[in-house]
Formats: structure tokens, sequence, C-alpha cells
């Protein structure tokens, strides 16, 4: 039983993290999803002068790397429900704010605080799982994104969701063929499925427009 209310702690931080605790689980998730969010971008052709946008950035180690694309050219938005994750944000780029470079807004992929057609390229990386309405976020998303912009959700494979057994608490998983549909459903086309390893787990990149 205590291991199994470790586990739900963990999972609680992992979808929303908050404290002192959260901001460990932050570190972390910069570790561990930093090759996913490189898959994305990478994915997603991210290009100088476009808009950036990830969705439920976490550790925000996508802008970084996403910065390294743009080449200061363009700019960068994250969307994120935690406070505490939009504040470790606000710190470690704090210049790139300063500048406008970089915005870090509050909201989830349900309610984007921007307007139609303003960003180039998303991306959400290991989020779907913990949205109340898939589709609701999946239709927003498109709502946001330019004609001919690019959306990236990359998320890991259901075989390996079912192997973490943290996943139990708070996470719907979904197979590759439910996730293509509700792509389809929201008015997506896909352009393009990847699969990568990191770190001894298997994931998706499903690259629609």
């Amino acid at each position: 039983m205590a291991f199994e209310n470790l586990q739900r702690y963990i999972a609680r931080h992992l979808r929303h993290p908050s404290g002192a605790f959260g901001r460990f689980v932050l570190f972390g998730l910069n570790r561990v999803n930093a090759r996913m969010i490189r898959s994305a971008i990478e994915w997603g052709a991210l290009m100088p002068g476009e808009c950036f946008l990830d969705i439920g950035f976490g550790g925000g180690i996508g802008f970084a790397l996403a910065a390294r694309r743009l080449r200061g050219e363009g700019c960068m938005i994250g969307v994120e429900p935690s406070p505490t994750a939009r504040a470790s944000a606000l710190r470690r780029y704090r210049r790139w704010v300063e500048s406008g470079f970089l915005h870090i807004l509050d909201g989830d992929a349900a309610d984007l605080p921007l307007e139609d057609g303003s960003a180039d390229c998303i991306i959400t990386v290991n989020t779907i799982y913990f949205w109340p309405d898939a589709a609701a976020g999946l239709d927003e998303i498109r709502r946001v994104l330019r004609p001919g912009g690019r959306f990236v959700l990359a998320v890991y494979t259901e075989e390996q969701l079912r192997a973490i057994g943290l996943t139990r608490f708070g996470y719907t998983i979904r197979s590759e063929e439910e996730l293509k549909a509700l792509l389809d459903d929201a008015g997506f086309t896909l352009h393009g499925m990847h699969s990568a390893r990191a770190y001894g787990h298997d994931y998706l990149g499903f690259v629609a427009g």
C-alpha cells in the first residue's frame, strides 16, 4: 500500500507539478523527456522565423532545443497549467522573456490563450494522457495552428505506458489507432508517423496539419 501511495503521489506531480517536490519532478522531466522533445521539434521541421508553441512544457527544456533551430528569429510560446512549472521557466529563461522572444502563458490544451492561426509549429509531449477532454484539446490546437503549420503529438507507446506501474493513477492510455482517430475527428490530416526509443522507452510521434 505504501508503494502504491508513492506511485499515486508521483503520478499526481507528473500531471501537475507543484511545490518543492514538483520542482524536483520538473528537473527529472527535463532529463527523461529531452530526447522525445528534440524528436518532436525535428519531426515538426521548425525553421527560423516561425512561431513555436509547446503545450504543457513541464521542465521547459523544449525552449532551449527550439531556440537552436530558430536562431533568434521568430518566437516561442509555452502554455502550461502548473504555476510551479511556469515560475521555473520564467526564472530559467528570464532574458528571452524580457526580450519578447519567449512568452509563458497560463492555460491548457482545451483553453489556449492565443489567436486563431497564430503558431507555425506546435508540439505536445507526454501530456494527452492527462487531458480531461482530448477531443476539445485537439480542436483547440487545430484552431491555433496556422494553415500549413505542423502539429506533433509525441507519446509513449501503449505497451510502454502499461508497463509503467504509476500510469494506473490518473493516466488515460490510448492505442495508436485511437490517437489517429482523435486527430482525424479534430480535422487534422496525418502527414507522418515516427517511432523512436529513449532511455529504454518506446515512443511515437504523430505529425499532423
